[in-house]
């Protein structure tokens, strides 16, 4: 509430009514002209000012004859209001303070009383003794104050477009105007009339209502104008009032006089809101939207499309990243048995490649003879490990290669496309089978596919740099393929990939120059060291000159398309996308361009058929062994063209994140699923173990299938070591005297000879041919007796072991 003396505090009707709203719509019935209704105070904020007298209405500010006194609640009859100071307006107003907009104050809706007449003073623009020149002619259904009545409804009042200084403008509808004024009109609409001045005497207003009847010669002569037609016109009878009163009037309209009507006459008078303009429609997410004056979409800044490096972006990468890696590992160490033959092996070894090495001991495994890999190598550092923290500490350190893998695959995609490409190609990546088991698989894979992503890495993050830059891939590639033989078939693409980021910034002949470096460096390396050591015999009988199988070709297709078919399909998909049209500016900085059409498309054919080596190499050897790891190595290369696929289906800013969304869970559920089946495939030996801990004793000689777990678990008690072993694969009997029998024939000789003193056997419905040569002779005999019989149960099926001890006589 305002504390300015001059402001009079808001008063109440006789029922209690605020002041505020006398601007309210009422319902009001046909009353006598001569019995006006009581007036209401000022509304609290409003400061009427003076009535100048003017040609349009001469007897504004006007002596005349005293008006009949009408009682005001809470006013003394006769005499002055208590609050009123001595000189002013009797509602306790200060004319000087009003400032020049009061008179522009004064509208239809009061009354005037008290006070001489004011000198007649000219107002700017209107010809003394007529109209003003912007106000409507009456009857041409405007407002002679040029304003537009409105009806005031529940929410307030309004007037239209600025006329005649006041805020209004013509309408079809004409009415008695109502004026407001709250002591803030601005000075531009009241400047044209400031003509009172603080020394003029002023008539205060006060607001009556009257009754609607049928306008009179009378009244409309005492207005100063001509009587309107009967026909169509209204008017607000006079109301007996002070000398100097406006008598109201309203002008001819062609609305409907019906009580539906604004204008009917058993209505006050009020201000009509001007309806609100309807809301255009929401444009939506339309791809071709109609072009609307004043409605164009700017077009997209460059820096929504660049890949171009930002710290914001690389550290939100770098922690989805680490997320991501975080749920991989999870993934991966949810897969539990208990150790695989391979893994078994190759701890084994490197133990005894340790104890040859540091301690003098004797070869006597022959392990560079049969290893697809250096026995120096992976398995060295596989047993230091292991010889601390056991088979877990061997498989967490798979689990880091692969991490890391992923790691630098999204590295060098990041540097190749965008961080979002090197994320979708992380993602699936993650969630391949392959991935998933190499993490928790104490092999030489999970090194050599760190190593090729590692030397990957390198030829992408110094392709463009110093030629000499590039060489430091060469011993990381050399020594993927010393970890594992097969690793060597992948060198090419890597060659060739550093040829074509060569060619971004240096042309074909430094790109080339650097490639065929490369190659020489390490080609070098590698013969360098097959002439230092005896590995050439094991690289040709398990790489070059592997013995062939008898798989399907079929088969071997239709586990190529489960393992990896959806990560391949989506590389496909990128490939043929990025090499239409490089629409997301992938590749930054090429000239200041996206690289070309052909380029694009060399890219994604290399990186993509990459992902068929392995496939079609043990298709060409009709063996489907280790497929599904060698599979793995392939899709590092093909998964950064899938990662392109994914962004392309996703569209710009996330356009279609279904498509990601769809991809990556159904990359989820089949790589959890495949990954539990081959981790599962091996039968688990935990209480096998258990079983033979209590029969092997330091010393004895032992035939089993299979021998390599028992072997592993029981050489760490000091019950067996690996001689006192014999495969079912392979056996050289030289207890007779003379000969040397192998096979099914060398079997049955030693186990007649009693030459074992116990025998491991897995057996299940697909048991070969030697393990039911063995278990046919251990039955008929007589030499051996069967000590315990051990189900399990695998992925593929259920068996049982079966153990069998040496008869004492």
């Amino acid at each position: 509430m305002s504390t300015d003396p001059d402001r009079r505090a808001p008063s109440t009707g006789g029922d209690g009514a605020a002041a505020d709203s006398w601007f309210a719509p009422r319902k009001r019935t046909a009353q006598p002209a001569t019995a006006p209704t009581a007036p209401d105070e000022p509304a609290q904020g409003l400061r009427p000012g003076p009535v100048r007298p003017s040609a349009e209405h001469p007897a504004a500010g006007a002596a005349g004859p005293a008006a009949p006194a009408v009682p005001r609640p809470g006013r003394p009859a006769g005499g002055e209001h208590p609050a009123a100071p001595a000189r002013g307006s009797r509602y306790g107003f200060d004319p000087a303070a009003s400032g020049p907009e009061a008179g522009d104050r004064v509208t239809s809706g009061f009354s005037a009383e008290a006070g001489p007449a004011a000198p007649a003073v000219p107002r700017p623009g209107r010809p003394a003794g007529g109209e003003h020149p912007a106000a409507p002619a009456p009857g041409s259904g405007g407002s002679a104050f040029g304003f537009e009545p409105a009806a005031v409804g529940p929410g307030g009042f309004g007037f239209g477009a600025p006329a005649h200084g006041f805020g209004g403008r013509p309408s079809g509808a004409a009415t008695a105007p109502a004026a407001v004024a709250d002591g803030r009109a601005s000075a531009a609409s009241a400047s044209p009339h400031a003509a009172a001045g603080p020394d003029q005497d002023t008539t205060v207003l006060r607001r009556v209502e009257l009754p609607v009847t049928e306008p009179s010669a009378a009244a409309a002569a005492t207005a100063g104008r001509a009587a309107a037609p009967a026909t169509g016109s209204v008017s607000a009878a006079a109301v007996p009032a002070p000398a100097g009163a406006i008598p109201l009037q309203r002008e001819a309209t062609d609305a409907p006089d019906d009580d539906d009507s604004i204008w009917a006459p058993d209505q006050t008078m009020q201000l009509r809101v001007l309806p609100q303009p309807e809301a255009e429609a929401d444009p939506g997410f339309a791809f071709a939207e109609p072009v609307r004056p004043g409605w164009t979409l700017p077009p997209v800044p460059d820096v929504a499309w660049s890949a171009a490096a930002s710290r914001r972006r690389t550290w939100i990468s770098r922690g989805m990243l680490l997320a991501l890696l975080i749920v991989q590992a999870v993934l991966s160490l949810r897969l539990t048995n208990s150790a695989f033959e391979d893994e078994a092996l190759y701890l084994y070894a490197g133990h005894a490649e340790i104890a040859q090495l540091f301690h003098g001991a004797p070869d006597y495994g022959g392990f560079a003879s049969y290893f697809s890999g250096a026995p120096t190598l992976y398995p060295v550092l596989a047993a230091a490990v292991d010889s601390v923290f056991g088979l877990a500490g061997a498989r967490a350190l798979s689990l880091l290669f692969m991490l890391g893998a992923n790691a630098l695959l999204y590295s060098f995609t990041r540097r190749l496309f965008n961080e979002r490409a090197g994320l979708c190609a992380s993602v699936l990546f993650a969630f391949a089978q392959s991935t998933l088991f190499l993490g928790n698989f104490a092999t030489y894979d999970a090194m050599a596919v760190f190593l090729l992503a590692l030397a990957t890495w390198i030829v992408v993050r110094t392709g463009h740099g110093h030629w000499s830059l590039p060489l430091a891939a060469a011993p990381v590639a050399a020594l993927a393929v010393g970890v594992k033989y097969a690793s060597a078939l992948y060198l090419p693409t890597i060659a060739l990939l550093l040829l074509l980021v060569a060619y971004q910034r240096h042309g074909v002949l430094r790109a080339v120059l650097r490639s065929a470096l490369f190659t020489a460096g390490v080609g070098g390396l590698l013969a360098a060291a097959v002439l230092s050591t005896d590995y050439l015999a094991a690289i040709s009988s398990t790489t070059t000159a592997r013995a062939h199988g008898d798989t399907p070709t079929l088969a071997m297709i239709q586990d190529s398309a489960r393992w990896g078919g959806l990560l391949f399909a989506v590389a496909c998909i990128g490939t043929a996308l990025y090499g239409r049209r490089a629409r997301l500016s992938e590749v930054p900085g090429w000239r200041q361009a996206v690289p070309g059409a052909r380029w694009r498309t060399a890219l994604g054919l290399l990186l993509t058929g990459t992902a068929l080596l392995a496939p079609a190499y043990q298709i060409h050897l009709q063996t489907s062994t280790s497929l599904h790891k060698h599979i793995g190595f392939g899709l590092l290369f093909a998964a950064p063209l899938a990662g392109v696929g994914v962004t392309r289906l996703m569209g710009a800013h996330f356009k279609f994140p279904q498509f990601a969304i769809a991809i990556s869970v159904l990359a989820l559920t089949m790589g959890m699923s495949q990954s539990a089946k081959n981790y599962g495939i091996w039968p688990d030996t935990k209480y096998l173990i258990q079983d033979l801990s209590y029969k092997v004793q330091p010393g004895q000689r032992w035939l089993g299938e299979p021998h390599e777990g028992p072997v592993y678990y029981l050489s760490g008690m000091g019950r067996t070591s690996y001689p006192q072993w014999t495969s079912v694969y392979y056996i050289d009997y030289t207890g007779r005297p003379g000969q040397h029998l192998s096979g099914i024939p060398g079997y049955r000789a030693a186990l007649q000879d009693g030459w074992f003193d116990g025998v491991v056997l897995d057996w299940s419905d697909g048991a070969g041919e030697v393990p039911r040569a063995i278990r046919d002779e251990l039955r008929k005999g007589g030499k051996y007796r069967l000590s315990s019989a051990l189900p399990y149960q695998t992925s593929a099926g259920k068996g049982h072991f079966e153990v069998w001890l040496k008869q004492q006589h």
